[in-house]
């Protein structure tokens, strides 16, 4: 019986001892030799980056005798002190008005008796004008009404480099108020299916200076130039070789590519003389307009005999011309279109180079811009 009481005994002894190492252990990490005492340090902590601010936050962590945290900064020139309850899951501060630049923020820890952790260093920075300045809204590369009413914009890649996540535009709905449809970094083309044509459109592109940031920086608002098929109301059309008489009533002048019907057309002269390439077609739309698109229609059924390779020309006196592209035309009776880049001028120039007989012709000309 007295050896049933001893081995029950030295069982209780063992559990009793291990338990107490394992308290020892929960603290031991924070004393030194010497009888020093450390208090917990700031573990995981992170420092975001904001507009004039910076935010210091970290996990509370497990020593429980913590009371209290100084930050401290400017080479500990400033300093806050803030209370680390018991209960909190993350300890946090946001630093208000900062100048645009860059800090160091360190961060000790403090138990009810004043002992202190070891410190911990975080680098951050705050943003401002400076950053704003120099933020550039993403790149438009074309931005059109189609037939069906729909807005098409068909972007350029974003400065993800500088920070750019999104694009926000602003515009007016078919029913009237104003919306705003957003546009990832990641997505090249946007298609509003309710905006209000001939309404104005505003967008400007959002940027994060840093991936854990507090703070969105915008671009300035910018108004979206948006195409549309251009009324031909007031043109004038001119040619190089025109058929005078012979394909009367439907065919002949170049005015008959402007009348918004695809069974008349322009005809070069085959009556009076045998011509060949060059030719030219020339429009005159009274004032300089900017031009982002232009379609050409085949005259029906005659479509293999069309020109087949052309450049588009830009003048403001209608003598000096300027080219803006070289351009292939497919034999079909399909309307194809042809994109421009920086063309702004009163007169546009059809002029073909190539073709599949001696003659030209062309049914329709509609060009896109505003």
């Amino acid at each position: 019986m007295k050896r049933i009481i001893y081995l029950f005994s030295g069982l209780f002894i063992l559990l009793v001892v291990s338990s107490c190492k394992k308290m020892d252990s929960t603290y031991e990490q924070f004393i030194v030799p010497g009888s020093m005492t450390y208090v917990g340090k700031a573990t995981k902590a992170i420092a975001q980056s904001g507009n004039q601010r910076v935010k210091v936050s970290w996990p509370r962590g497990s020593d429980p005798n913590i009371v209290k945290a100084r930050i401290y900064w400017d080479n500990f020139a400033d300093s806050i002190e803030i209370d680390v309850p018991a209960n909190a899951d993350t300890i946090s501060h946001v630093f208000e008005n900062l100048e645009e630049k860059t800090y160091s923020f360190i961060i000790k820890t403090f138990d009810n008796k004043g002992n202190v952790s070891i410190p911990v260093e975080l680098i951050s920075r705050s943003y401002g004008a400076n950053y704003a300045a120099g933020l550039q809204n993403r790149s438009v590369l074309s931005s059109e009404v189609d037939n069906a009413g729909n807005l098409k914009i068909l972007w350029a890649r974003a400065d993800v480099s500088s920070g750019a996540f999104e694009t926000e535009i602003k515009y007016a709905t078919l029913l009237g108020p104003e919306k705003v449809f957003k546009i990832k970094s990641k997505d090249s083309v946007t298609t509003i299916t309710d905006y209000k044509p001939g309404s104005i459109a505003k967008f400007s592109t959002k940027f994060l200076p840093d991936s854990i940031a507090i703070d969105t920086f915008y671009s300035t608002s910018q108004t979206l130039n948006i195409a549309a098929k251009l009324v031909k109301t007031g043109w004038t059309a001119t040619a190089n070789s025109a058929e005078p008489a012979a394909q009367l009533p439907n065919g002949g002048p170049a005015q008959l590519t402007i009348d918004n019907r695809a069974d008349t057309y322009w005809h070069t002269n085959h009556t009076n003389a045998q011509g060949n390439y060059p030719y030219w077609l020339a429009y005159d739309f009274k004032t300089a307009l900017t031009v982002t698109r232009i379609e050409l229609t085949s005259r029906v059924r005659f479509f293999g005999e069309d020109f087949t390779e052309f450049t588009v020309q830009g003048s403001d006196n209608g003598t000096t011309w300027a080219n803006y592209g070289l351009f292939v035309q497919k034999e079909t009776d399909v309307t194809q279109s042809y994109f421009l880049t920086g063309f702004k001028h009163r007169y546009l120039r059809i002029y073909m180079t190539k073709g599949t007989t001696i003659h030209s012709h062309l049914a329709e000309f509609s060009a896109f811009g505003y």
